[in-house]
């Protein structure tokens, strides 16, 4: 997926086809939690099925953004907005910066590749042996517009609780942190804006032979263009180092304003792919009002199968094919 900034993960929307992986589902489930009323949700039908699906797997990205090159990210790095905003890739951007300002230990000031700039201001108990737990670290982006013309303003900061190794120094490290987002503020060229509050917890995992990250938040608020509530998420996202390949699964709820409702989803089959690419194999399910869903199967890295059960009855009486890319940008 391309969407604002490259992924930490995620994170955030990815075994091959064929049978289902109950683990999967089972942890998914019960990470998404059922909090809703019949009231608040949406009745899934085949004449809101594309905007659902397109809005569900667009918040799904907004925590993880598997098949990119995830973990070499840079302030200027090119990127696309899309219909939604890639919070780890955000939060990515926050780690991958501190690595100077952990060797130096004071506040840096880096100016964007279109204009503006981001202060990276740390705190450490001992910048002479690098970042500690309890140590944290504030991004804040003045203005900050990349290549695409995408800008950033606004705050975020990361709180170490664990770290091993040195971050993103080698191919071996390990850290988990809590990564808050108070106003920030994203927008694209193309008048789609955004403003985010709320927090993720990140660990990630590298190795020689693979990255694994895994996020998970209670409540994300992203008003503006968006204008939706993000619940009981939870992702991970691996990516195997030797075969440029990497699996995804996520969970939560989506309270979505343009759509008049929520809905809550769950990785029923692993997503698999190539970095790069959309997934290949996979499937996540939709679940709205009065027991309809919505299935989104992967067919191929450029085909998505969308089928709904309007009536709960558990048989999907309805199906259409569509393009990845034309799923993204639906809304």
């Amino acid at each position: 997926m391309k969407v604002l900034l490259l992924t930490i993960a995620i994170l955030s929307l990815v075994a091959c086809g064929g049978g289902e992986d109950s683990s999967v589902q089972n942890n998914n489930q019960a990470s998404a939690g059922s909090l809703q009323t019949e009231e608040e949700k949406i009745a899934l039908s085949s004449l809101n099925a594309l905007d659902v699906a397109a809005a569900t797997f667009g918040a799904r990205s907004s925590i993880m953004e598997a098949g990119s090159s995830s973990f070499a990210v840079n302030l200027n790095s090119p990127s696309s907005l899309s219909k939604t905003v890639n919070l780890s890739g955000i939060a990515t951007k926050t780690v991958t910066s501190v690595a100077p300002a952990s060797v130096a230990g004071f506040e840096q000031t880096f100016a964007c590749h279109g204009s503006g700039f981001v202060s990276i201001i740390p705190q450490m108990a001992n910048p002479e042996t690098g970042f500690a737990p309890g140590d944290y670290v504030t991004s804040q982006f003045n203005n900050c517009v990349d290549s695409m013309q995408n800008s950033l303003h606004g705050e975020v900061t990361l709180i170490f609780s664990y770290i091993e190794g040195k971050i993103f120094a080698s191919s071996t490290f390990s850290y988990t942190a809590d990564i808050e987002f108070e106003d920030l503020q994203a927008a694209d060229n193309n008048g789609f804006r955004v403003n985010i509050n709320g927090d993720i917890s990140v660990t990630q995992v590298s190795t020689e032979e693979s990255t694994t990250i895994e996020i998970s938040s209670s409540r994300i608020n992203m008003g503006g263009s968006q204008n939706l509530v993000l619940e009981t998420l939870y992702s991970t996202d691996i990516e195997y180092k030797d075969t440029s390949t990497y699996t995804s699964e996520s969970s939560g709820k989506i309270t979505d304003q343009n759509l008049g409702g929520e809905v809550s989803f769950i990785t029923s089959k692993l997503f698999e792919g190539f970095l790069g690419e959309y997934p290949s194999s996979g499937e996540m399910e939709i679940s709205g009002a009065a027991g309809s869903k919505i299935r989104v199967s992967a067919i191929s890295a450029e085909q998505v199968n969308i089928a709904i059960d309007a009536d709960g009855d558990g048989q999907f009486e309805d199906s259409f094919n569509h393009a990845w890319d034309s799923l993204e940008h639906a809304l």
